[in-house]
């Protein structure tokens, strides 16, 4: 199969369609576009959600950190703790290893998220380190957990939280340091190496489910068009987005033109994709707590997921099965 995350059909047919066995304490299990899986409680249902990373370590450790947290969020869950899976090849130092986890604690601190546990092991077998992040918190009380949203859901604003391809960028500067300081200047590229530090959407996920959010998604490996998809996919419902509403900034931009990219499906932690009845309201408190927020479109009556852009349409399409060209 190629590098990357599965493509769609390929998920449905092969991995969700031979998941059959199903329980009454799991009320949410998997499905295209469904963040985390929620868990009946007593008293109170619990949300768990994974997220896996290969290559540098700490790096690994921060993007898996930061999906598995994200996806929780989006589901209406707040986190509050996460378990942590490090498999290494025997090259990587012990230091290294000591500053990937002081790094996801002092990220947890952060965030008020602690480090349950996990487990550590170095393989003989591997060449990059995987990094696995399962983070579990407990569903708020203002969500009412569905299967699927109703058939109301047309006509709704979609608000984007956060900015495209935040992760990616962050990642490319990282990687391609020395080759971009030949074209952008040093401040230029500092900056866009520190994208990392605004990945999460905790905060601005937990407004929007005192907001009334309808349903939310978590943009991450599949950028932003990719989460577009599968939110609407998860509804039922078709979206009519206008390209240049979505957020983006102008170091994204530039870096992603150097290196023939589309910023919209690099990846993307750091944004979050909401469904709402009143985008205005929303984008308003969002903004009041100091994160960028733009209504990006609606949602419509079919299934047709359009991206308008100067008055040309086109339409998003599946996901398919990784970028490894972008090496990222």
């Amino acid at each position: 199969m190629k590098i990357g995350k599965l493509s769609e059909p390929v998920l449905k047919r092969t991995v969700i369609k031979e998941i059959k066995y199903k329980t009454k304490d799991v009320k949410q299990g998997a499905a295209v576009g469904n963040d985390a899986s929620v868990f009946a409680s007593c008293g109170r249902d619990m949300a768990v959600s994974m997220a896996s990373y290969a290559g540098d370590i700490k790096m690994s450790a921060v993007r898996a950190f930061g999906g598995a947290v994200n996806s929780l969020s989006a589901k209406g869950a707040k986190p509050v703790g996460v378990m942590v899976s490090i498999l290494m090849p025997e090259q990587v130092k012990e230091i290294e290893l000591r500053n990937a986890v002081a790094k996801l604690n002092s990220l947890g601190e952060m965030i008020k998220v602690q480090i349950a546990g996990g487990h550590t092991e170095t393989a003989g077998n591997i060449n990059n380190t995987v990094v696995t992040v399962n983070a579990f918190g407990y569903m708020y009380e203002e969500i009412e957990v569905k299967d699927k949203a109703s058939d109301n859901i047309r006509g709704m604003d979609i608000v984007m939280a956060g900015e495209t391809g935040l992760e990616g960028t962050s990642v490319l500067a990282l990687k391609s340091e020395e080759e971009l300081k030949a074209r952008f200047s040093g401040g230029y590229i500092d900056r866009a190496k520190d994208f990392l530090r605004e990945i999460f959407t905790v905060n601005e996920a937990a407004v929007a489910v005192r907001h009334g959010a309808t349903a939310m998604h978590d943009t991450s490996k599949s950028g932003v068009f990719g989460a577009l998809w599968e939110l609407g996919e998860y509804l039922k419902c078709g979206m009519n987005i206008d390209l240049k509403s979505i957020p983006i900034r102008q170091e994204t931009v530039e870096i992603c033109e150097y290196f023939n990219m589309n910023p919209y499906f690099i990846p993307s932690l750091g944004g979050l994709i909401i469904v709402t009845k009143n985008g205005e309201a929303l984008v308003h408190e969002i903004r009041k707590s100091g994160k960028r927020a733009e209504i990006i479109g609606y949602t419509t009556c079919g299934h047709d997921k359009a991206i308008i852009n100067n008055g040309e349409k086109r339409f998003l399409e599946p996901h398919r099965a990784g970028n490894p060209e972008y090496g990222i």
